[in-house]
């Protein structure tokens, strides 16, 4: 019956995720990518890769959230449509345009979601519920358009941005 209790007790213990969640993604990065890239010739062969860095963000992310994991998880899966939605939107180019909307909208969605809650807990603090919401908001319309415009124009973006302003 001890047994029973401190295994639970580790279970809920937060830090246990988030060890776990860090050393899931650093065997993905140092272990399983370099043997995957030796074997691989396109993005898509590194099936093993992206398998276990969405484990352990997600253990990380559980982590981090603890019971408001869920409610994180609903963010990224409505940001990310929220992306997909902007990205045909503002690039009509018929069947294209949903094309590259699945393929860039739903990325950038989800990796501007994540980069917008590690900001909002740590840095997004006021007691006036109206000015936090336009604060929240600003900052993730502002995420959202720098990984989108670094997502469509990929390294390139700071040239783009020097030949504009030329």
């Amino acid at each position: 019956m001890r047994k029973n209790k401190n295994l639970a007790a580790l279970i809920r213990d937060r830090k246990t995720y988030l060890i776990v969640g860090v050393v899931i993604l650093l065997m993905s990065l140092c272990i399983i990518f370099p043997f995957e890239k030796h074997e691989s010739n396109f993005i898509s062969d590194f099936v093993y890769t992206y398998i276990s860095l969405a484990i352990g963000l997600l253990v990380l992310m559980y982590g981090l959230m603890g019971t408001n994991f869920f409610q994180g998880l609903l963010f990224l899966i409505f940001s990310s449509i929220f992306s997909f939605c902007a990205w045909m939107l503002f690039y009509p180019l018929g069947f294209l345009s949903t094309l590259l909307a699945f393929w860039l909208g739903i990325p950038s969605g989800i990796i501007a979601g994540l980069i917008f809650l590690i900001a909002d807990y740590k840095f997004i603090n006021d007691e006036n519920r109206v000015k936090l919401f336009l604060k929240r908001m600003f900052l993730f319309l502002l995420l959202l358009a720098i990984v989108s415009l670094s997502f469509l124009y990929g390294s390139d973006l700071i040239s783009y941005i020097y030949e504009k302003f030329k």
